[in-house]
């Protein structure tokens, strides 16, 4: 690592992370790079998390706290917190996730080394609610420039909070849109645009550990709220947008495209409510959520019990619940 020692500025949002916060802190405070700060902000919780983030800040005076007076949700409220960071470089942390303690030090040992880079992310691993590793079947993500915006236009080559970036790039393109706010796909959205324009890349190590709870998924699935159900397509639409002719819809504010390339999506859906719960079954099944794909699988028969493929994936969902309890 080169002998420059930046300040790394650590964005924390919380709401009601009682059960992990401390465990997520002592992860940062654990680091092997000491150069850093975390600037954490509770979203209004009902719980007891601000009191334990209190304890830690009387322990370590690199911890900033800036709490929401009103509840804004984690976008609104990161990009709050990203312009306060005094940092050089600026990188995230999930309240219920973890770091390995070396990823400060080598994703910015990294950065530093490649200079051209405005974005590093990471490798990430996965944990149960209990801290117990998961397998998750998913591809690792690619590492180098030209792959990564390759891959752009059919997946987020980026492992969400793992991203590391340059603070002068973040500001320069305002951090997240908050149309996404609510929405999921955020670091889709940001980690694209800036990849279409400056060199990024993956550091190949997990370095960053993601919970995954019985309950999540990465895309949440409501029709009644057809954009949250759509994020990701939402940003594959903006990507090719911008390939094609330069802007998107959200750069020319043109909310009327939006909702009718929502509406076009929706169609297939509302003719067929089964591809919902099929969809969760492979969200479910990446994130080693076995037994709740078995539900999905079991809810898409019950949507549409003519269906042939229906039985078929309950099928395989159960194979994998069966060979893993045995």
């Amino acid at each position: 690592m080169s002998s420059r020692s930046p300040l790394v500025s650590i964005i924390m949002t919380s709401y009601n992370a009682s059960e992990f916060i401390a465990a997520a802190i002592e992860s940062i405070i654990g680091q092997t790079y000491p150069t850093w700060e975390l600037l954490i902000a509770d979203d209004c919780s009902t719980d007891n998390t601000k009191q334990i983030i209190s304890a830690f800040v009387d322990r370590d005076n690199r911890i900033v706290v800036s709490h929401n007076a009103e509840n804004l949700h984690y976008l609104k409220t990161r990009n709050r917190l990203f312009k306060q960071a005094k940092g050089e470089f600026v990188t995230l942390l999930d309240a219920d996730d973890l770091m390995v303690p070396t990823r400060i030090e080598k994703q910015l040992g990294f950065m530093l080394e490649n200079p051209e880079l405005a974005v590093c992310g990471c490798f990430a691993s996965y944990i149960d609610q209990k801290g117990n590793p998961i397998k998750v079947e998913k591809p690792q993500p690619p590492t180098e420039y030209d792959d990564i915006k390759m891959a752009f236009p059919i997946s987020n080559p980026f492992t969400g909070s793992s991203l590391f970036f340059k603070k002068s790039v973040l500001f320069e393109f305002g951090g997240y849109r908050e149309f996404f706010s609510g929405l999921c796909s955020e670091d889709y959205d940001l980690g694209s645009r800036i990849a279409e324009k400056y060199p990024c890349a993956n550091y190949p190590e997990a370095l960053y550990i993601y919970r995954q709870f019985p309950t999540s998924t990465t895309r949440i699935r409501d029709l009644d709220n057809p954009k949250k159900y759509f994020s990701h397509e939402l940003a594959q639409l903006f990507i090719k947008q911008r390939s094609n002719g330069g802007q998107d819809f959200l750069e020319i504010e043109n909310n009327t495209g939006i909702d009718e390339y929502i509406n076009e999506l929706t169609k297939k859906y509302k003719e067929d409510p089964s591809l919902m719960h099929i969809e969760m079954v492979t969200s479910h099944l990446y994130a080693g959520l076995i037994k709740n794909a078995v539900h999905e699988a079991w809810l898409a028969i019950m949507a549409n019990p003519f269906k042939l493929y229906n039985y078929r994936t309950l099928k395989y969902a159960l194979g994998k619940w069966l060979f893993k309890t045995n």
